[in-house]
């Protein structure tokens, strides 16, 4: 990953990373204060930030409150296949479209067949809703299921078949 501080107001800076792949917005891992020509400082670390990545988590060492400086920050993308319980799971590519303003449909591509798309949540006013019961119920040859154990928030989608 790309991460690099930006300086802003009061002596305070910003760790700002990008998935360099997928040049996605800079997402803000930590903030710190540290006054000119010091080599003390107060670090925040925004550890809730790690999961904002497209395809995948960012991965570092936790830093102390007083560091002036974080590891290198690394990017791990969700496996493209997964065994779990003896079944095979198999990552589905999935975006988002429609306007952001009023209403957006959550689409996945080759969803238990090639070329099979299905609507699997919208939003609308911000407000997301699953539509992962209803997939499901219609698919027949297997189902959708939500990664939370590698993403808790905004978890990746996986295909398992019958």
């Amino acid at each position: 990953m790309d991460c690099n501080w930006e300086q802003n107001q009061n002596n305070t800076h910003q760790l700002m990373c990008i998935d360099v792949d997928n040049q996605q917005k800079p997402v803000h891992i930590a903030t710190k204060l540290q006054a000119n020509n010091s080599a003390s400082c107060i670090l925040h670390f925004n550890k809730l930030a790690l999961n904002l990545f497209d395809g995948g988590v960012a991965v570092v060492n936790e830093p102390s409150s007083d560091a002036c400086d974080v590891d290198p920050v690394y990017f791990r993308p969700f496996p493209e296949r997964r065994i779990i319980d003896g079944a095979e799971e198999v990552l589905l590519k999935c975006e988002w479209r429609g306007d952001s303003n009023t209403l957006e449909v959550k689409q996945c591509l080759d969803v238990g067949t090639k070329g099979n798309e299905v609507a699997v949540a919208f939003r609308m006013n911000g407000k997301e809703e699953s539509l992962l019961p209803s997939v499901n119920r219609m698919l027949e040859n297997g189902q959708v299921v939500e990664a939370k154990e590698l993403k808790p928030f905004s978890p990746p989608l996986y295909f398992r078949a019958n």
